[in-house]
């Protein structure tokens, strides 16, 4: 983990893939205390990256983290 979790909160990553709803791809997910805040998704059929925020305000930090962690892992498309 490269960023702390606020006082009093929990964080924890989730790589999930997701082959449903038209979808066709792999996420990586933010939960904060149980909670989704953060999905960032790669459509390997349609050839895009999405980001989906679930709550009204996250810290910057966790965003940039999020970030790294998906171009490190999760960036190329599959064929």
């Amino acid at each position: 983990r490269l960023v702390e979790a606020p006082p009093g909160m929990t964080i924890e990553w989730i790589v999930a893939s997701d082959v449903s709803k038209g979808r066709d791809g792999i996420g990586l997910e933010l939960w904060l205390d149980g909670e989704l805040a953060l999905l960032i998704f790669r459509d390997d059929s349609l050839l895009t990256r999405t980001v989906t925020l679930y709550c009204a305000e996250l810290p910057f930090p966790l965003v940039n983290e999020a970030m790294q962690r998906f171009r490190a892992e999760l960036w190329d498309f599959l064929p």
